[in-house]
């Protein structure tokens, strides 16, 4: 993506996952590491949805796995049920940053995977591939302000002409 939308879901990688042939396993954890220069605290959670809907992006249909928050710009996803099953058939999945509607505008945030040892697999499964998998930092971007108006009368019960002015209305604004 090209920026991560405050209070957004944000999809920030697509792993691609499959055995040899004649094996099975697990992925059980995957450990994600947040770049950038956004805080720990703007990421609401990370998440990782298993492509269910077939269209190859994440999107509403996919099936959330897993979820945790930061801490130390570390996020361990441990996945529900013992872990997505993985065949010869390629399995996708997204990492998804659920980004704070307070997250800072002049920030930045991306992920990375380490190495082959971030991506647990059912024993004896041991993944391979380049590493690390990187998603540069992209600009976090304002998402949607909503303005609350709070209107409260002050018209007096009756008035008499006079060159003054009555107030009639007090407006309260506050943004969500």
């Amino acid at each position: 993506p090209a920026s991560a939308l405050q209070g957004g879901l944000v999809p920030m990688a697509t792993l691609r996952l499959n055995t040899k042939p004649g094996s099975t396993s697990r992925l059980k954890s995957l450990a994600v590491r947040k770049t950038g220069t956004a805080f720990d605290a703007e990421v609401a959670q990370v998440r990782i949805y298993l492509e269910s809907d077939g269209d190859g992006v994440f999107s509403a249909g996919d099936t959330l796995q897993g979820a945790n928050t930061l801490s130390g710009g570390e996020a361990p996803l441990t996945l529900a049920g013992g872990g997505a099953a993985l065949g010869v058939a390629v399995s996708t999945f997204h990492v998804v940053f659920s980004m704070s509607a307070e997250a800072f505008t002049n920030r930045t945030v991306g992920l990375e995977v380490s190495s082959s040892t971030s991506v647990g697999l059912e024993h004896p499964g041991r993944a391979f591939g380049p590493f690390p998998v990187v998603q540069a930092p992209i600009p976090v971007s304002d998402g949607a302000n909503a303005l609350n108006i709070t209107p409260t009368s002050l018209a007096p019960a009756s008035a008499q002409p006079s060159p003054d002015d009555i107030p009639m209305l007090a407006l309260r604004a506050q943004t969500a």
